[in-house]
């Protein structure tokens, strides 16, 4: 779940191939989708207590590990990546790096209000105000065209 009312869909395919990514609400509708490249690995989430917001951190290698269980050698990471996203648009608001490298994560943490994003990097906390949060614009119904009958 990324919030009270949305959750995230992912799955990962024993191909080299990148991850198709889903928000959906509570009542199955697609609120948005993506894809993350491959050579993402070993994420973690956190939340914004309000559901606006998550960030999405995780490992990047050289190359694409396609298979559960895969090891990998400490020269195959490349850094490592989080992306701030609005949870109801998936509108990716900031990318910043974190270091020193945890593949457990954990290097990131967002405000209850989702309106502060704080990351370690090179053993310092920096923390970012964030814009405001995105609001979906209403999806504008079109009325079915009625057929003339003869």
């Amino acid at each position: 779940p990324l919030s009270d009312t949305a959750a995230l869909v992912a799955w990962c395919s024993q191909e080299e191939a990148d991850r198709p990514v889903f928000a959906v609400n509570l009542a199955g509708k697609e609120l948005w989708q993506d894809t993350w490249q491959q050579k993402y690995v070993w994420p973690y989430f956190d939340f914004a207590e309000n559901g606006s917001r998550f960030a999405y951190e995780s490992v990047e290698t050289n190359g694409s590990m396609s298979v559960v269980g895969s090891t990998m050698d400490l020269d195959e990471i490349v850094g490592q990546m989080v992306g701030v996203y609005d949870t109801e648009t998936g509108k990716l608001v900031l990318v910043k790096d974190a270091s020193p490298h945890i593949t457990a994560g954990q290097n990131v943490a967002l405000s209850p209000d989702g309106s502060r994003f704080a990351v370690l990097r090179d053993g310092a906390i920096e923390i970012y105000d964030l814009p405001p949060v995105s609001t979906p614009a209403p999806a504008q119904a079109k009325a079915p065209e009625k057929k003339r009958e003869k």
